[in-house]
């Protein structure tokens, strides 16, 4: 997006907040919301929300909130909200909900970002067709300590889960066509809990999508032996130099870069990596 891109978001309880996730995968996007100015931006006078970070953004409109202007007898109330690129083009997600408890959908290799008090739960849900080769599931938090449940049936909890990883730091969960609950064209469900206070990204894919990388932000994958995985990644400034970095956990990964060829590989790219350990 370039300067200012407007939305607006029908609220349909005039006692529950509105969140608004912003994830950047370009440029640095700020954040403004209002329930008088349809295009609210930083110029906007009166009653107006406003995230303005750094990184990704994050707006709770509270109702507690004196700015508040929802009533019960004028429902749905309109919320509008402007996302204005500073400082240069971006590009992102954006997500709307009222309920803490509502799971967002995920797109094919689409970071997400989400934050989370301990003790709390954020749900996800992510749907397969029948071109998978595998779904997988990446959460790198950039701190505190998220752990990941998915299940196939219905929501996961601690207790009932298909598949989970608990680890401190990042999880992964990786689902094959060799597994039992493995499923074309059915939904997953992911649980993010919160073991500690956490900020974090999580990247679901298949293997049929290009996964899409953000200005700054790791990402770990693993790939069996001869095979390759895929990424992109938006180049916003064509005056500035891009930096590709892999660092090896096992084995001796090759890094193959390519502006023409969406699946560059041994015989078709443009730049080069095959040292060991680190390209």
């Amino acid at each position: 997006a370039t300067d200012n891109r407007f939305y607006r978001f029908g609220i349909t309880d005039a006692f529950a907040s509105v969140l608004i996730t912003v994830t950047p995968l370009t440029g640095d996007p700020d954040l403004y919301a209002s329930f008088e100015d349809t295009r609210p931006t930083s110029h906007s006078s009166g009653r107006v929300f406003q995230a303005t970070g750094l990184s990704e953004e994050q707006l709770q409109v509270s109702h507690f909130d004196p700015k508040w202007a929802c009533e019960p007898d004028a429902l749905p109330c309109m919320l509008y909200i402007g996302v204005h690129a500073y400082a240069g083009a971006a590009s992102y997600t954006i997500v709307v909900r009222q309920a803490e408890d509502t799971a967002v959908t995920l797109a094919d290799g689409v970071p997400q970002h989400g934050s989370s008090a301990e003790s709390r739960w954020h749900y996800f849900t992510f749907n397969v067709g029948d071109a998978a080769q595998h779904v997988t599931f990446n959460l790198l938090p950039s701190f505190g300590d998220p752990d990941m449940y998915v299940a196939r049936g219905g929501f996961p909890s601690r207790a009932e889960f298909d598949f989970s990883s608990q680890g401190a730091g990042g999880d992964r969960v990786t689902i094959t066509q060799a597994d039992e609950e493995w499923c074309d064209h059915c939904s997953w469900h992911v649980g993010i809990y919160a073991f500690s206070e956490t900020n974090y990204t999580l990247v679901a894919s298949t293997g049929t999508s290009l996964i899409h990388l953000e200005d700054g932000v790791p990402h770990m994958e693993s790939v069996a032996a001869g095979a390759y995985d895929y990424f992109r990644v938006r180049v916003e400034d064509p005056h500035s130099d891009l930096s590709l970095v892999v660092t090896s956990v096992s084995g001796n990964p090759d890094l193959y870069v390519s502006h023409l060829h969406t699946r560059p590989n041994l015989t078709h790219y443009e730049f080069l990596a095959n040292t060991t350990h680190k390209d």
